[in-house]
């Protein structure tokens, strides 16, 4: 017999369920943003960012920031100021594979940018309780999930549902920004006809809707399924939906 699930913990394991589905079926980036944000602040955080790990390519943060809900001005500071390589959170964050609270990491008294950072951030911007949660893939690291507030939930249960979402939700971001840079092949009657295609309308009946011959619609399909490198119109379809070619 497994072990009852109490009052406390089925709220929080219901709530994290509800935005794991509102997460999967987030459309873009703004979408998965708000999603987050209204999810992070049931918990009590009103800030969050996602930032990836560094590679040669990304020479500025900004490079490195995949998503953000950051105060009004702390971003610009941030960048203005060169905070990110003195940034104590996001050093510690990087060899880390478990999440942690900001106030477990220790500041060197000796740097004085390290130390302003953490007090600008809590007394100008209201981020006072932090929360991190690193993204470890085959790899190693990946990114982190760094959220901040004032009056958080301190429940375990809640940081738990934390993990479970961040983990998911970087998982979509990344398949939301593959997406994005996939490049778009086909041409607007392309997209017709495999539109059509995609709701079960034959050859013939796509002349007729599109008012062409049956031999244009098929020399049409033939067009889109070598620019997507596949063999059939379902395969075409699949293919033009996972691109983004097309919707339904």
């Amino acid at each position: 017999m497994g072990l009852a699930m109490g009052p406390l913990h089925k709220h929080y394991f219901d709530g994290a369920l509800d935005t794991l589905e509102r997460i999967r079926t987030a459309e873009g980036l703004s979408a998965l943003s708000e999603v987050l944000n209204s999810a992070f602040s049931r918990f009590g955080y009103e800030s969050f960012c996602v930032v990836a790990a560094p590679t040669a390519g990304q020479q500025k943060f900004s490079d490195k920031l995949l998503l953000r809900k950051w105060p009004r001005g702390w971003y610009e500071q941030y960048i203005s100021s060169d905070f990110h390589p003195h940034d104590p959170i996001s050093n510690y964050s990087r060899s880390q594979t478990h999440s942690f609270h900001w106030s477990s990491v220790s500041i060197p008294k000796e740097d004085r940018k390290a130390n302003g950072i953490m007090t600008i951030s809590s007394n100008d911007y209201g981020m006072i309780n932090g929360y991190c949660v690193p993204i470890q893939g085959l790899n190693g690291y990946q990114a982190t999930v760094s959220i901040a507030g004032g009056e958080i939930d301190p429940q375990s249960e809640a940081h738990a549902a934390i993990d479970l979402i961040s983990i998911f939700a970087f998982q979509r971001l990344a398949s939301i920004r593959h997406d994005m840079n996939v490049p778009k092949v086909l041409t607007a009657r392309e997209k017709e006809v495999i539109s059509w295609a995609a709701v079960g309308k034959t050859a013939w009946d796509t002349s007729v809707i599109l008012s062409i011959s049956v031999e244009t619609v098929n020399k049409i399909a033939a067009s889109a399924m070598r620019k997507l490198n596949v063999h059939t119109r379902a395969q075409a379809v699949a293919e033009s939906i996972r691109r983004r070619e097309i919707d339904i």
